[in-house]
């Protein structure tokens, strides 16, 4: 990897509390790899007009009925939107505002997608086997502010 690109990795253990079906979970081996994220931080955070460049792969895989996703989050600077564009593989953008509206997006090769500020997110497999390959990937892009 180029410098200062950051990785991490993230198992079935460290979603805990995410998958409805507590029991499937509970039997599943927790060091399961269910994604990873490879960031290019080519500015400080806080820098104006920077750009921060992320890819992640989620891993194939069910806990009970629910495919694997990501953590989801708000990000610690609330008014700030984000693209992802579709690479690889088929899933969903799980997408929730301040007042706890939920919605979700289609996501597959060559989809592109808005996020706005005040909005979380959370992206989930489209496929227990990668319908088009081993992952879902999928690359955004946000304000280095």
């Amino acid at each position: 990897m180029g410098e200062r690109v950051e990785n991490v990795s993230r198992t079935l253990g460290d979603l805990r509390g995410i998958f409805a079906d507590v029991d499937a979970f509970s039997r599943m081996p927790q060091n399961i790899l269910a994604y990873e994220v490879s960031s290019f931080l080519p500015e400080q955070e806080g820098t104006p007009g920077g750009l921060y460049f992320g890819i992640t792969y989620l891993h194939p895989g069910k806990v009970g009925n629910e495919y694997f996703m990501t953590k989801g989050h708000f990000h610690a600077n609330i008014d700030r939107a984000e693209f992802y564009w579709g690479l690889e593989g088929e899933g969903m953008l799980i997408l929730m505002d301040q007042l706890r509206r939920v919605w979700a997006e289609r996501v597959f090769p060559g989809s592109l997608h808005y996020i706005p500020g005040g909005v979380a997110d959370r992206k989930r497999c489209g496929s227990p086997y990668g319908k088009y390959g081993k992952y879902f990937i999928f690359f955004c892009s946000l304000l280095a502010v």
